[in-house]
């Protein structure tokens, strides 16, 4: 399926050009091309913002979304950044013939030994499967975000949310 196929080319180039995990523009560039593309960022985004995506303008909902794909662009070069011989196991998927969505159950396993869970939850698209939620060790990253965003949300209103995501995003490109 699409996660192994994509987990599969991004491990091969970090594996194959050991100075790519040290070079933050070239990550950026391989999440951007290899990664990001098969996210459906939108409706992460309205899920991240909850109620909230409602009372944001149809302009304030573009810049979320632009700038959330920006944090999780940082956030995947970062976590790659970190590559130290992991590897990815695949648990067997089970897709009955129509079914539109999906767990893509996989495992991180550290070079010790150690590992955890990292669970994909994709959805069929008139483009093909996207995911829309990551799910590490039974913790889903879209409700972390979502406590966020209603945070900051509760202190400033969502002109504050989107300050806080566009500094975000300058200062993760300054590193």
């Amino acid at each position: 399926m699409l996660v192994r196929q994509v987990s599969t080319e991004v491990l091969a180039s970090l594996q194959g050009d050991k100075g790519l995990s040290s070079d933050r523009k070239r990550l950026l560039d391989l999440v951007d091309v290899e990664i990001l593309p098969h996210f459906d960022f939108p409706r992460m985004t309205r899920l991240a913002m909850g109620g909230y995506w409602n009372d944001a303008t149809p302009g304030q909902q573009a810049i979320l979304v632009k700038e959330f794909r920006a944090l999780l662009a940082h956030t995947y070069a970062g976590v790659l950044s970190d590559y130290d011989g992991q590897r990815i196991e695949f648990a067997p998927l089970k897709l009955l013939p129509g079914e539109m969505q999906a767990r893509v159950r996989t495992a991180v396993v550290e070079t010790g030994g150690d590992s955890f869970p990292m669970d994909y939850l994709m959805e069929k698209t008139p483009s093909g499967w996207e995911a829309y939620d990551v799910v590490i060790d039974n913790v889903s990253i879209l409700a972390i975000y979502r406590a966020s965003f209603a945070f900051e949300i509760r202190l400033g209103g969502i002109d504050r949310l989107i300050d806080i995501l566009i500094e975000k995003d300058q200062k993760a490109g300054l590193l």
